[in-house]
């Protein structure tokens, strides 16, 4: 799968994880899918961390309530909901166990290692059918035109 983003989503989606960092953060990728092969990234949705305190440092869950508000949301936006993206505070922009433990093969998993307070690197990943791995993702980063 493609995937693309405006530069000024990206930047968002990024500062919204440092902002909540040494803790992990997350939120849903809204969008339109052309098919299975390509993707754009059109919106995002901040949601809370729900993990159990003094744990979220490592890991996050989002809340099902939250989750069908932001579903509702996309549909409201005539969008789906193409994945979920997350911070991994100091550590690399690749999947952990705990993620593929997780993870649904439909969705893409834009994954950002927040190094000391600073998005370092932002990754897009999706779970193979068989559950067996992830694989990598090709993120398009598009220049809005400024008329």
């Amino acid at each position: 799968m493609k995937l693309s983003i405006d530069t000024t989503l990206i930047e968002r989606l990024e500062g919204y994880l440092e902002s909540l960092y040494p803790d992990e953060a997350a939120g849903l990728l809204l969008g339109r899918s052309a098919n299975q092969q390509q993707g754009e990234i059109m919106e995002i949705i901040t949601l809370p961390n729900n993990f159990e305190e003094g744990e979220r440092y490592h890991r996050y869950t989002i809340d099902p309530m939250d989750m069908l508000r932001a579903e509702n949301a996309a549909v409201a936006l005539d969008m789906e909901v193409l994945g979920v993206f997350h911070s991994h505070p100091d550590h690399p922009a690749r999947p952990s166990d705990y993620d593929l433990e997780y993870a649904l093969p439909w969705f893409v998993y834009v994954i950002t290692s927040i190094r000391q307070g600073n998005a370092e690197q932002t990754l897009a990943w999706q779970l193979q059918e068989d559950r067996s791995a992830f694989q990598e993702v090709q993120i398009n980063i598009k220049h809005m035109n400024k008329e």
